[in-house]
């Protein structure tokens, strides 16, 4: 009988990782055009809150100051967001009508009858706004920025 030379068994090479299954390519796909969008979103979201954010931290050192000081934060706050030709143009009564406006239905309520006292005081040197600071924080947090039907009713 011959000899018969047995071989020693060979085990294949492990599988690789590369290249990654078209399936795999898909998911890798998708999860980055997710990323991608969401971090666009975020982006402008934070980029539409900059005014407000801005608006909200100044207020704070205007606690000691004059009505017409915080009207002008205020009026700043809306530029960012209206057309600076609608929102230069509005005073006295157009300009607490445009704010109230802005605030939901309830606040809206809540604050007509102080900003009717503020029209008939405003150029009064003894006239009390003690409430106008609350209000235009108030007024920084609920209505800005406006929704898309504000800015197209303002267009």
């Amino acid at each position: 009988m011959d000899k018969v030379s047995l071989h020693d068994i060979v085990v294949p090479q492990a599988a690789s990782w590369w290249p990654l299954a078209p399936a795999v390519w898909v998911v890798v796909t998708l999860v980055l055009v997710v990323l991608l969008v969401a971090g666009v979103l975020l982006w402008r979201y934070q980029q539409r809150r900059k005014a407000k954010k801005a608006a909200l931290k100044r207020l704070p050192a205007l606690a000691n100051a004059d009505h017409h000081q915080l009207t002008l934060l205020l009026k700043q706050a809306c530029i960012a967001y209206y057309p600076r030709t609608r929102i230069a143009a509005l005073s006295g009564p157009q300009w607490f009508q445009f704010l109230l406006e802005q605030l939901p239905q309830k606040q809206r309520q809540q604050w007509q009858p102080s900003v009717q006292q503020w029209q008939q005081q405003w150029f009064s040197q003894t006239a009390s706004f003690e409430n106008y600071q609350h209000f235009a924080k108030v007024w920084i947090q609920q209505a800005l920025p406006p929704t898309k039907q504000q800015e197209a009713k303002h267009d």
